[in-house]
């Protein structure tokens, strides 16, 4: 993973860490309803980052092929 992808999912942990441990000790405060409506903008943040940054390292399906898993041989699924 590069830099651009690990900022965003760490940020993301600590705000849902944070926001977790505020329920649970009955810390609740504004601040705990701003995590609350913040969280869906960092996921969102979060997606956006993998999808632009991310490099697919798995192998590219054939000329007949719709789906394939990698950590399998076709003819182990017995489907084909």
């Amino acid at each position: 993973m590069s830099r651009k992808e690990i900022i965003p999912i760490i940020f993301g942990s600590i705000v849902l860490l944070l926001y977790y441990w505020m329920i649970i000790s009955d810390k609740e405060s504004g601040l705990t309803s701003f995590l609350f409506v913040l969280f869906p903008f960092i996921l969102i943040w979060i997606v956006f980052s993998i999808l632009i940054h991310g490099k697919f390292e798995g192998k590219e399906l054939g000329e007949q092929e719709e789906w394939g898993y990698t950590d399998k041989d076709k003819n182990e699924l017995g489907v084909f």
